[in-house]
């Protein structure tokens, strides 16, 4: 069984770090001969609108297979639970039977959520055509420097980010929250560790290659001290910017030092952090996935499933713990296959019914 669990506010942090958010609605129909048609709405900005496209919205390059239209009027549609106005919509057509990658990510922070990877199969059956089909997006490679087995377990990890109750169906609604209370305080922990973590190490490099030594050695001895005591149960202060942590590290020091060093380099103190942490945007996107199967569903492990469409939700969160595969089955019956069946025991029942006739 699976379900999708919604995260806790908490856990919007992530997306608060990069200042971005955007949804896209993804409308995918597929038809009887393997093509694809589909199309992606987005919400765009002024600069992108004004013909600016390295600004672009989407989490894909927009190449020779893809038309762009914009909408005006902006239709608003339903994100879980959101209703969100877009004003741009990408179309195009594509051979599942050919392609496999249907279009490439814009940037490789972008590539897990931005370049599935996608199958269609087709099995002929005589009075049914059977089609399956899967999109799988990647599990993110870099989860950072701590790792999350250190704080949840596989089947835990399975429950916090892609739903899964396998293991939990046993628990009521009580015992669930309190069994995602638990899981919730890991993973915060887990989190606060590694952003925690991740500054350090961009500042120790930032030490280093600027020949003081002798402060990034100070600053490695120290570090666990300095977690435990600055960071630990601390949960305000783990989305600091680069300059609030410098103040900390001064604060835990009793000095100005680490302050004076941001003023006099800020510029490359910035980008190291803004290079390191540019992977966390993905975080700030989520996709709306909305696939039309040819003939009748059999079977899908979609979110929502309509008589209409499947519809399954995909964001850098279910990545965490490894691919998210979407899945789906249908077939569709062969008419030609009924009406040549049809005429074909005529015929055979016409050469019993004469025979029995010349015999008589």
């Amino acid at each position: 069984m699976m379900n999708t669990i919604r995260k806790i506010p908490m856990l919007i942090a992530l997306i608060v770090i990069t200042g971005c958010s955007a949804n896209y609605r993804m409308v995918s129909r597929i038809h009887r001969d393997g093509t694809l048609k589909r199309d992606v709405y987005v919400k765009a900005d002024s600069a992108y609108l004004s013909g600016k496209r390295v600004e672009s919205p989407f989490l894909f390059e927009l190449g020779n297979h893809w038309q762009i239209e914009r909408l005006n009027p902006s239709p608003k549609f339903d994100f879980w639970g959101q209703e969100e106005a877009v004003n741009v919509k990408a179309h195009g057509q594509f051979n599942l039977s050919i392609d496999s990658v249907l279009f490439r990510a814009k940037a490789s922070w972008a590539t897990p959520l931005g370049e599935p990877q996608e199958h269609l199969t087709t099995h002929f059956r005589w009075f049914y055509t059977y089609y399956e089909y899967t999109c799988r997006f990647p599990e993110l490679t870099d989860k950072g420097p701590i790792p999350l087995g250190e704080f949840l377990t596989i089947e835990e990890q399975r429950l916090w980010f892609q739903g899964h109750l396998e293991g939990y169906g046993w628990m009521n609604g009580i015992e669930l929250k309190d069994k995602l209370d638990e899981v919730s305080g890991r993973f915060e922990q887990w989190y606060t560790k590694t952003m925690f973590t991740l500054r350090m190490e961009q500042f120790i490099f930032f030490l280093r290659s600027s020949n003081r030594e002798e402060l990034a050695q100070k600053l490695l001895a120290d570090q666990d001290t300095i977690y435990r005591t600055m960071y630990e149960k601390s949960v305000k202060e783990r989305d600091e910017s680069p300059e609030q942590f410098v103040e900390r590290l001064d604060h835990y020091y009793r000095g100005s030092l680490y302050q004076t060093l941001y003023e006099q380099h800020k510029s490359t103190i910035d980008s190291l952090y803004d290079r390191r942490f540019q992977a966390l945007e993905l975080f700030g996107h989520q996709i709306k996935f909305e696939c039309h199967m040819p003939g009748q569903v059999l079977w899908s492990n979609a979110s929502i499933n309509t008589s209409d469409s499947l519809v399954w939700k995909v964001d850098a969160y279910r990545l965490l713990y490894g691919d998210y595969t979407l899945r789906a089955q249908s077939r569709v019956l062969n008419v030609w296959s009924l009406v040549l069946t049809g005429i074909l025991l005529l015929i055979a029942l016409s050469g019993i019914l004469i025979k029995r006739k010349k015999r008589g």
